[in-house]
Formats: structure tokens, C-alpha cells, sequence
């Protein structure tokens, strides 16, 4: 069950993303010209699967605004750069795509 419900949860947020970044989605700056970035790829799954859970809707371009403002951020790009498996830059990661749904999340 748990494996079924996984499954349906990660094509729900591939689909969401989809819908919000379009080719874009998992990129750097969401430029759909760049290859998938694998840490953008996750925080980007992490966000859409808080979205659905908690049955939040942000209005696609206020969304776009949020998440493009903490991908280019110095903060995030530090943390996708060198060392980036190291657990405080993954923790980090995390903690600014929590913080964007908390901000979408009161809006």
C-alpha cells in the first residue's frame, strides 16, 4: 500500500510541476535550454508533494515568482554547487523550498 501510495504521490507532483513550470520545471533559473538538475529536481517534488497534501493552489505565476527567487538565490545555488550531498546543504535545500510553501501556504 504504502508503495502504491508513493507511486501515485510522485506522478501527482511530477504532474504539478509540470503544470506550474512546464519545460522549465526540475531546471536551472526554470529555463527549459538547461538540464535537469537533479537538486532542483528534488526540492521541486519536495514542494509539489506539500502542495498536495496539505490541498494548497497557489495562482501559477505568484508560485513561478516564489520558487525562481529561491533557485537563483545565492543561498540555494551554494548549496547545489560543490559539496552538495554534504547533510547541512541538503537540510538547507529543504528548508527554503519549506519556507516557499509556508509563504504560499498563507496567501
Amino acid at each position: 500500500n504504502d508503495l502504491g501510495n508513493f507511486k501515485e504521490r510522485t506522478v501527482q507532483a511530477l504532474a504539478l510541476a509540470s503544470n506550474y513550470f512546464g519545460r522549465g520545471a526540475f531546471r536551472r533559473e526554470l529555463n527549459e535550454s538547461k538540464p535537469i538538475n537533479m537538486n532542483i529536481f528534488e526540492t521541486t517534488l519536495y514542494l509539489m508533494v506539500l502542495l498536495i497534501n496539505n490541498n494548497i493552489h497557489p495562482e501559477k505565476e505568484y508560485m513561478q515568482k516564489a520558487f525562481y527567487e529561491v533557485i537563483v538565490g545565492d543561498e540555494f545555488l551554494d548549496c547545489i554547487g560543490n559539496s552538495r550531498d554534504y547533510t547541512f546543504k541538503v537540510h538547507t535545500r529543504f528548508d527554503l523550498v519549506k519556507k516557499v510553501y509556508e509563504e504560499l501556504s498563507h496567501d
